[in-house]
Formats: structure tokens, C-alpha cells, sequence
């Protein structure tokens, strides 16, 4: 067992960022794959892989863990305001069986 996590960075209509563990980064309309580094953090050496993606104004995202089942679908949930569409996938696709983290954000500009 081991600790995961994620650093992303939002500037200029770009998520950056890099990660090591069971974190995911979902992006329905990215026009770059969002790769994270298998591994825990503290265990042995890990090669993060830096991910880049350009977002447009409007679009969502979403971050997170092994807790969340893989069939997270954004566009659900688009028309919904950002905390209530971050509780309605939370409902919907968390395991019992896990813990389980989610954040839901959007692009402004």
C-alpha cells in the first residue's frame, strides 16, 4: 500500500501536471492522452511523465482516484453547476470498496 498523487497546473487554457499512482485526469474534449506514472510515492524510484493538454473555455474536468470507478462520464453531468455535478458523479461512481477522491473543475477563459 502506498499514497498517490497528482499535481495539475491550469494556466492560459493548458492543464499541466504529472502524477504518480492510482489517479486519473479526464478530459472528454483534450487534444493530448493524459498519462500518469504507475507507483506509489516513497516507494522505489519513479520516472513522473509530465502530461499537457489544451482545454477551451467551458470545458470540465475531472481528477480522480482508484476509489472512482473508471466509467466516470463528464459529459453526464455537463449542464450541471460544478458542486452539484461533482456530487451527483461522487453518488454515482464511488466504490464502497475504496477510498475515493474527485475533483470536478472547469476552464474559464
Amino acid at each position: 500500500r502506498g499514497a498517490a498523487a497528482t499535481l495539475v497546473v491550469i494556466e492560459d487554457g493548458h492543464l499541466r501536471g504529472c502524477g504518480v499512482g492510482n489517479v486519473e485526469v479526464r478530459t472528454p474534449g483534450a487534444a493530448s492522452p493524459i498519462v500518469l506514472s504507475r507507483g506509489v510515492l516513497g516507494g522505489a524510484a519513479i520516472r513522473a511523465r509530465a502530461f499537457e493538454a489544451r482545454l477551451s473555455a467551458g470545458e470540465r474536468f475531472a481528477l480522480f482516484t482508484d476509489g472512482i470507478t473508471r466509467r466516470l462520464d463528464l459529459r453526464s453531468v455537463r449542464d450541471l453547476p460544478l458542486v452539484t455535478a461533482c456530487e451527483d458523479l461522487f453518488a454515482r461512481f464511488a466504490q464502497d470498496i475504496d477510498d475515493a477522491t474527485l475533483v470536478v473543475g472547469e476552464i474559464t477563459s
